[in-house]
């Protein structure tokens, strides 16, 4: 066992077991945890030396390193209450379906003790919430103060990273490098407004950064840098729209953004500049659908915007421009429209993700029901034919 520097024995950590396996640190941690990237034999050989040191995962070190734990909160207004027993041995079941575990609290009608139960469970960074709130919800907006999304970085036209996130008063704040490849950053500074999605960023054709996130009315807002590379950035500005997910952004091959959301009906809306770089945009316009994850966007190799969400039956679903021809008396005059959903099957559980490979196909990844991840890709550069869904779990 291994010791403390006083002599007293202490709990083996995952240095010790990679230490006697002869493997790195994230070695040994790709195998304790089921990760691809470990060969069997050394796989075998670290489980065994955990065994034998009799180690165990902390899991506020886990939590500390992924940002969140797999551990949910369940706070409910009183455990009497034949309702929540219910429910709660539902949940139960489901979470140790999925591999995690329940922290149950009640409040004991109490909108204090909801409150201080809350930032216990922000401050231990659990994975998610369900509550049955005391009053009129009061704390589920504490908790998205408490837990607010991820950041986003963007790169500056002068190569300098800009770092965009929600506040805890849910305005969006940066921070920025002082130069390019530097480790000198500003102090955060707030950008205001009073958001309720992560933002998303893309760069004009002028190379201006530009922001977008959902508002408190379920709006689209937005804002902009004044010039390239400035810290003079517009003021706040509606584009309107009802959307209900993350909006998520692209440029298209003429070089103007388009967004795209899901709308309150569940449809896939989306709303462009009329020309790139301008702050004249389109109506917002349905694509049709019905899907239930937020939307990504991302170019294909030619240039044509794809989306892909998840569909009700689970399924991975997706749209993309295509070219229409019409005749103008004696033009044949090219025009971008879009193609109808279709299916590429599967089964996910989260939203997906999508990336561009250096061939030009573009592959995307999703949770599958197993909850290994699962891709697929497509057989050429912007083609619609495309692979069958495979795991990447460990074999």
């Amino acid at each position: 066992m291994p010791t403390a520097q006083n002599g007293s024995p202490r709990a083996a950590g995952i240095r010790d077991v990679a230490r006697m396996a002869g493997v790195s640190v994230a070695s040994a941690s790709f195998a304790l945890n089921g990760q691809p990237g470990v060969a069997d034999g050394t796989r075998r050989r670290i489980l065994a030396i955990a065994e034998q040191l009799g180690y165990r995962a902390n899991p506020q070190a886990q939590a500390l390193r992924r940002g969140r734990t797999t551990t949910y909160g369940f706070v409910v207004r009183n455990f009497a209450n034949p309702f929540f027993l219910e429910v709660l041995s539902g949940a139960e079941e489901v979470a140790g379906e999925a591999g995690a575990t329940l922290l149950v609290l009640d409040s004991r009608y109490s909108l204090e003790r909801e409150r201080r139960h809350l930032q216990e469970m922000a401050a231990q960074r659990l994975a998610g919430l369900a509550i049955a709130p005391v009053g009129t919800g009061e704390s589920v907006r504490l908790w998205h103060d408490l837990r607010p999304g991820a950041p986003v970085v963007a790169l500056n036209a002068d190569g300098r990273l800009e770092v965009f996130a929600r506040g805890v008063d849910n305005a969006l704040w940066h921070i920025w490098q002082e130069a390019a490849s530097s480790q000198n950053w500003s102090a955060w500074a707030s950008l205001g407004g009073r958001i309720t999605s992560d933002p998303v960023l893309a760069q004009n054709s002028d190379r201006r950064l530009e922001v977008f996130a959902r508002g408190t009315d379920n709006a689209l807002w937005h804002r902009w840098q004044e010039a390239a590379n400035s810290q003079s950035w517009s003021v706040w500005s509606s584009l309107g729209g009802g959307i209900t997910s993350d909006p998520t952004v692209a440029r298209n091959s003429d070089r103007r953004l388009e967004v795209f959301a899901r709308g309150t009906d569940n449809a896939l809306w989306r709303i462009s500049q009329r020309a790139a770089s301008s702050q004249n945009w389109s109506a917002w316009t349905s694509l049709g659908g019905n899907i239930t994850s937020d939307p990504t966007v991302v170019p294909n190799a030619n240039g044509k915007l794809e989306v892909f969400a998840r569909g009700t039956n689970n399924a991975l679903w997706h749209i993309g421009e295509e070219v229409t021809f019409s005749r103008k008396q004696y033009e044949i005059i090219a025009s971008l429209a879009w193609s109808a959903w279709a299916s590429l099957g599967g089964g996910i559980t989260s939203d997906p993700t999508v990336t561009l490979n250096s061939d030009g196909g573009l592959e995307v990844f999703a949770r599958g029901n197993d909850n290994a991840f699962w891709h697929i890709r497509q057989e050429a550069p912007h083609s619609q034919s495309w692979s069958a869904w495979t795991s990447l779990a460990s074999p």
